[in-house]
């Protein structure tokens, strides 16, 4: 299961924005959570991803990418609209899973 490509474009562009430039940085920035599921597995990652894809909008995404990717840098006021409109990397227009 694969989301949109406008997270790892957003990951990238937070990564910039952070200094994060050597792939042990990268790495050690990484999370793994494990949670319980029932029932079909691929059905339980369809699921999350859909919550994921609706939590984390396009704008959403700028925003994080904007103040380095850590949701409590983000103050709402802080991000010029400019700066959002210049997302278009971000654009999901037909934008699928891999």
């Amino acid at each position: 299961m694969a989301l949109s490509a406008k997270f790892q474009r957003a990951i990238d562009r937070a990564k910039r924005k952070a200094g994060i430039v050597t792939a042990d940085e990268d790495v050690a920035q990484w999370r793994r959570v494990s949670v319980p599921i029932d029932g079909d597995p691929a059905e339980a990652a369809e699921a999350e991803a859909a919550r994921l894809e609706a939590r984390y909008p396009r704008e959403h995404l700028g925003r994080l990418a904007y103040v380095g990717g850590f949701e409590a840098d983000i103050v709402d006021d802080e991000v010029p609209q400019s700066e959002l409109l210049a997302l278009e990397e971000l654009d999901d227009e037909n934008d699928t899973p891999d």
